[in-house]
């Protein structure tokens, strides 16, 4: 009876077991479709708030309030540009300084303003070979050449995005947004946490926030400990970013820069003749060369600027009125050097004639010492 009992009630147990068995499954099954529910809900929820956002610039930008905060320049500009890149004649290339530039006041060109934080001169190549292999050929190229692309420093690198040093196609929208990173990007505009002083508007145009304080000066004057030299021969970092657009009108220019930092930097730094040879050489490259760094009433005045290095988007219309000009002669209000037109002794002597009315007006005894050294 034991036997055939134990034999008899096997199947039984078996039975059960498979019953427990499809029951442990159908339940994974239902817990499986309802966490794949749950992030595909997270994951449509994320992509639509980022699409709404458009912190990387897929499309309009920020539709939820307008105002574009800066996370990732490099990338962001170029998806934009990238969305039509046969819709630009002119491309504008500098470092943050120039993002406060509106380039739709280029007149009689479409211009995209491919400026970006510590933007350097072997980035702009980068892109630029980018962007040609895309077929953009701009009539017109504007370059802000700033002083520090002269300085040899050590393990210099060229800071581009993959893709773009790859030369392949960027990530796409959806590989983007469904991201955390972007998500985290939306999370900080909508909670007006910007980064910078600086965002663009519904136009991807460059402005400062509202209540950004102005500039304060330093009291004294510090003399820089390291002397990096200028080297002039890196002129020929332009002219290869010239040759990539060969049919295309170069117009650049030095971004204005406060003279208590040129004084400092330049002047104390011990390098200014070197800066001197460096923006002579390289304006033979353009058709237009502004230098507005040159200390001037403009620069000067501490509300034009909130850091000394980033000025209002109003100085730089005037930048870009000059540019348009190409005048022969300095103006009267001396803001603007046409080095284009300057033999480099007139270019030094106008440039120190701005540092010592600068000088005088703001410490005398080091423009007496100036004075003497002469």
């Amino acid at each position: 009876m034991t036997t055939a009992s134990t034999t008899l009630g096997s199947p039984r147990r078996c039975s059960r077991a498979r019953r427990r068995s499809a029951g442990r499954r159908r339940q994974f099954n239902r817990y499986s479709l309802c966490l794949a529910a749950v992030v595909a809900l997270l994951g449509c929820a994320t992509a639509g708030l980022n699409s709404l956002v458009d912190p990387l610039w897929f499309g309009a930008g920020n539709r939820l309030t307008g105002q574009n905060y800066i996370f990732n320049e490099r990338i962001a500009k170029l998806n934009l540009v990238l969305q039509d890149p046969q819709r630009y004649d002119c491309l504008i290339f500098g470092s943050s300084r120039l993002t406060l530039l509106d380039q739709t006041q280029v007149s009689g060109h479409r211009c995209a303003n491919l400026s970006f934080a510590a933007g350097k001169v072997r980035d702009f190549i980068a892109y630029a070979r980018y962007l040609a292999d895309r077929g953009l050929q701009p009539r017109l190229v504007i370059v802000g050449v700033d002083d520090f692309n002269f300085l040899e420093l050590p393990n210099e690198a060229v800071n581009v995005p993959d893709f773009v040093r790859d030369r392949t196609l960027p990530p796409g929208l959806l590989h983007s947004y469904f991201s955390l990173t972007a998500l985290d990007f939306s999370q900080r505009t909508l909670r007006r946490e910007s980064p910078e002083p600086r965002y663009y508007d519904e136009r991807f145009i460059g402005r400062v926030l509202v209540g950004t304080p102005p500039y304060t000066p330093p009291a004294t004057l510090t003399e820089i400990e390291i002397k990096l030299p200028y080297v002039p021969e890196r002129m020929a970092l332009y002219r290869e970013l010239r040759e990539t657009f060969p049919e295309a009108r170069f117009w650049g220019f030095v971004p204005p820069v406060s003279p208590w930092k040129v004084a400092e930097r330049r002047y104390l730094g011990g390098v200014l003749d070197g800066y001197f040879e460096a923006m002579a050489k390289t304006a033979g490259l353009f058709e237009v060369f502004y230098d507005f760094s040159v200390p001037s009433e403009t620069t000067g005045n501490r509300a034009n600027t909130y850091d000394g290095s980033h000025y209002l988007p109003e100085i730089y219309t005037v930048v870009v009125e000059r540019l348009l000009a190409a005048q022969k002669m300095a103006p009267a209000d001396s803001f603007g050097l046409p080095v284009h037109a300057m033999s480099p002794a007139h270019y030094r002597r106008a440039f120190n004639a701005g540092l010592d009315r600068f000088l005088t007006a703001e410490f005398p005894e080091l423009a007496k010492i100036r004075a003497a050294q002469r």
